[in-house]
């Protein structure tokens, strides 16, 4: 059990702010969008819904000072009066045509008339009652604590669709986000408005914009209900068949804009009602038959999480929208009838886009106790905060109000702010509330899930944590089955815990697949089908998909630690196939991140101690290499060698050799085994004792080259190979028989000459070619002459400039006064080199002088 995870292994990467591309924390598509919606999206977000929101901020600063004129219009047609207008004479059924003596002939032109007169100077209207004209004085008044709470708590709710439309398309790139945040930015500019102004075309723009919304919701809202809840991209080459939808209420707002301006519509009463008519039909109809597209998903749907996020839309829909829209109809048909406390209603509104979050923002199954309890949580803290409203405005507010003479609409902005700044505490009160009145359990799971991670601290093995986790996730949830993952030194991800069958075992996860991508990004619990839908939409590979199909689990849970992902949890199906509730996956979340630096220590703790394990046997391997090269100077009549080696790392694979054969001549070598580290030393170990054994004074170095040779192409793997130069000295008479395989040619100073000669002569590398034949050279030396022989290590050391420590700088260096010993030269070649150098990596270094004294 247990794989052993290198630090720079151990797990995957993120970039934090690379987020456009991938599936980003709780909810972002996995798919980068075309340039022709990436724009508009765009747009919406950091152009439309900042200048609206801006728009939106001056009409509420705008509320407390708008007289209120108690009558309402429709159309210039007085649908509705109260106290000062009935006293002024005004008469529903009344038909306004001049207002301060303009006169006014359309619902801008009436507007505008109206943005002209902010005050509580009495406001002078003719009207048309019977046919007889009559003009009319209204005093407006100051607007009362109701119509201030009503407007407050009426732009309230639109701020609320704008802002959860916002952060929707902010999250999802898909068609059914772009739909919903449509639907959203109708309904706040419905309920927010923006300012009037007292220019005529303003207005008009205004009027037409509301009116056009008005008709397109409905198209929206049926394009959102036949795609919604799995997007699927419109196959390219093929027209979006969903635009046509929006052809109906273009047309109609053409027609009637086209009235409007010829004035067909004021001379044709009955086209202007036929309009009004087939509108609203066109209205009902598409919002009718999103509803029964949706509620016909819900039925034919097997895939129970997202049943559960239907079921509470639809029921989030039905339950906002019928009270509002049952106001708005009663409104049209029966304008008299309409309850002047119809905003109220627009409270109910709230439920749909805190429905469409829910569903759309938060992963697996919206179970019955989830929904119950928010419920409750959300009601209590509703009461409550309507508590302190009431208790602080109508309480505090009128004693400061008549006290200090502060205004009344001052002291309500003031308190609404205070009840908001209270409504997270009092939020987690509730909560509290709730949990310890209703649902014991939730804090009983609670505590297990803390005294776990208490005991995975206590642990000190790493594969003995992950053996309780396994047991007592097991215990605690009762899965049918139970993997735990984690990324290996390789990068991929392996099973370290759980079922492994030999027939057909779990597939191993790429550190770059789309499913360790996506858990890494989204870093929360997702069920199969959410991963499925997502990686569906990324284009997934068969690694990711074998792993659903083979382990089949309903439930996979991320290990984050930092910024990377360590590993995942695959849980299969409860017993009895119960989901896995939300608590589950808040209790699941709460161990993840918890259990994951647990196991990340405790992996690092056992890697440390593997560490000093292996430092100190390469220690001895050094002792044993340090060995196996000669560490004493050999001095023989008219000569002198010696030779240093500094590795890389602790060992390396630079090799050495010289000693005196039988017959008083001396062998020497130098070779330079491809890489680093220990696979190259252990290569150089081999190799030393072959050469020991094949250097025979029999043979001639092209011979013993050849043994050699073949001997290497048995041991290396495929890649490797050595470079070895062999030679022969004969002391009595100064000659040099040598065989270069491969190696930089050692150089040969002339003492009497003052010249360079490089020992080139032999072949190529060892263990490439097991039959490649070699040639030897012969010299014959002088006294005062010195060969240096030498690896690239030396001469491929670079600077920080980049250059490199070539062979004219080795040969300065090596070249010094002539009674400078073996010693001190390479004393200085080392030196030098070791001061040239920059910080990167060395390679192994070896060089070898030889010096003839006399013959």
């Amino acid at each position: 059990m247990g794989r052993v995870l290198p630090g720079e292994a151990r797990g995957i990467w993120y970039d934090p702010f690379n987020r456009h591309r991938e599936v980003s924390m709780r909810y972002r598509s996995v798919y980068s969008d075309p340039l022709v919606e990436k724009a508009p999206r765009r747009l919406g977000l950091y152009g439309i819904v900042p200048i609206f929101a801006i728009l939106g901020l001056a009409v509420l600063l705008e509320i407390p000072d708008k007289p209120e004129l108690d009558f309402s219009v429709r159309q210039l047609e007085v649908v509705a009066v109260e106290r000062s207008a009935r006293a002024a004479g005004l008469e529903p059924g009344d038909r306004i045509t001049t207002i301060a003596g303009r006169p006014v002939s359309t619902m801008p032109g009436y507007f505008t008339a109206l943005a002209r007169h902010r005050t509580l100077d009495p406001l002078p209207l003719e009207v048309t009652r019977n046919g007889r004209a009559l003009a009319v004085v209204v005093v407006p008044h100051p607007p009362s604590q109701a119509r201030l709470t009503r407007s407050y708590s009426q732009w309230g709710v639109g701020l609320a669709f704008l802002v959860i439309g916002w952060w929707v398309l902010r999250r999802r790139h898909d068609p059914v986000a772009r739909n919903f945040f449509a639907l959203c930015m109708i309904f706040a500019f419905v309920l927010m408005e923006i300012p009037d102004r007292p220019y005529l075309d303003y207005m008009w723009f205004k009027e037409s914009l509301r009116w056009l919304l008005q008709l397109l919701l409905p198209a929206y809202f049926l394009r959102f209900f036949v795609q919604f809840p799995a997007p699927r991209r419109t196959p390219s080459g093929q027209p979006d068949k969903l635009r046509w939808m929006l052809i109906p209420g273009w047309t109609l707002f053409l027609l009637t804009t086209l009235g409007d301006v010829t004035g067909l519509t004021g001379l044709l009463p009955r086209m202007a009602a036929w309009l009004e008519g087939i509108s609203l039909l066109y209205m009902l109809g598409f919002i009718v038959a999103g509803l029964v597209i949706f509620a016909r998903k819900i039925r034919r749907r097997d895939r129970p999480i997202e049943h559960t996020k239907m079921r509470v839309v639809l029921i989030g829909i039905l339950c906002g929208l019928t009270p509002f829209l049952s106001a708005a109809i009663v409104g049209n048909l029966m304008p008299g009838a309409a309850l002047p406390q119809w905003q109220y209603l627009a409270f109910s509104l709230l439920l749909v886009p805190a429905s469409f979050a829910l569903a759309i923002m938060r992963f697996g199954a919206l179970d019955k106790d989830f929904i119950l309890r928010t419920s409750l949580i959300y009601g209590l803290l509703t009461a409550m905060v309507l508590g302190c409203y009431f208790v602080v405005v109508v309480g505090i507010g009128l004693v400061f109000g008549r006290l200090l003479g502060v205004r009344s609409d001052q002291i309500t902005l003031a308190m609404v702010a205070g009840c908001g700044l209270l409504a997270l505490p009092l939020r987690n009160l509730a909560q509290r509330w709730v949990d310890r009145a209703f649902y014991p359990a939730r804090q009983a799971n609670r505590r297990a899930m803390n005294r776990l991670a208490g005991e995975l601290t206590e642990l000190i093995d790493a594969d003995e944590a992950i053996a309780l986790l396994h047991e007592r996730l097991q215990a605690l949830f009762m899965p049918t089955t139970l993997a735990i993952y984690l990324v290996d030194s390789s990068g991929s991800f392996f099973p370290v815990s759980g079922p492994v069958t030999d027939e057909e075992p779990p597939p191993a996860q790429p550190p770059d697949g789309t499913l360790v991508r996506l858990l890494g990004r989204i870093r929360y619990p997702l069920f199969t089908e959410e991963v499925e839908d997502l990686l569906l939409e990324a284009g997934s590979d068969q690694d990711s998909m074998a792993l659903l199909t083979v382990m089949q689990p309903q439930l996979l849970v991320p290990l984050i630690t930092g910024n990377r992902l360590l590993g995942f949890l695959a849980l299969g199906d409860k017993k009895g196939k119960a989901l896995y509730s939300q608590e589950d996956l808040a209790n699941l979340l709460s161990l993840a991140i918890q259990a994951a630096p647990l196991i990340e220590s405790r992996q690092l703790y056992r890697e440390s101690l593997h560490q000093k394990r292996l430092e100190a046997e390469l220690e001895v391997a050094r002792e044993i290499q340090t060995r196996l090269l000669p560490t004493e100077t050999l001095r023989g009549e008219g000569f002198v060698i010696q030779g240093r080696n500094e590795p890389s790392r602790m060992v390396g694979g630079d090799f050495f050799d010289y000693f005196q054969l039988p017959d008083g001549s001396v062998a020497l070598a130098i070779a330079d085994v491809s890489g680093k580290g220990i696979p190259a030393a252990l290569l150089m170990t081999s190799l030393s004792v072959a050469f020991r054994n094949e250097a025979n004074p029999a043979s001639g170095a092209r011979e013993v080259i050849a043994r050699l040779n073949r001997t290497v192409h048995g041991l290396v793997t495929p890649g490797q190979f050595v470079c070895f130069f062999f030679g022969i000295l004969d002391p009595r008479s100064g000659g040099l028989t040598y065989c270069n395989a491969g190696m930089d040619p050692p150089v040969l100073f002339r003492a009497a000459a003052g010249i360079k000669e490089f020992l080139r002569r032999g072949g190529p590398v060892l263990g490439v070619d097991s039959q490649r034949e070699y040639r030897e050279g012969h010299l014959t030396l002088q006294p005062g002459d010195f060969v240096l022989f030498y690896t690239d290590g030396l001469t491929e050391q670079r600077n920080r400039q980049g250059e490199f420590f070539d062979i004219e700088r080795l040969c300065e260096e090596a070249n010094g006064p002539a009674t400078d010993t073996c010693g001190q030269r390479l004393d200085r070649i080392f030196c030098r080199v070791s001061d040239f150098g920059d910080d990167r990596e060395p390679d192994d270094k070896t060089a070898m002088l030889l010096i003839i004294n006399q013959i």
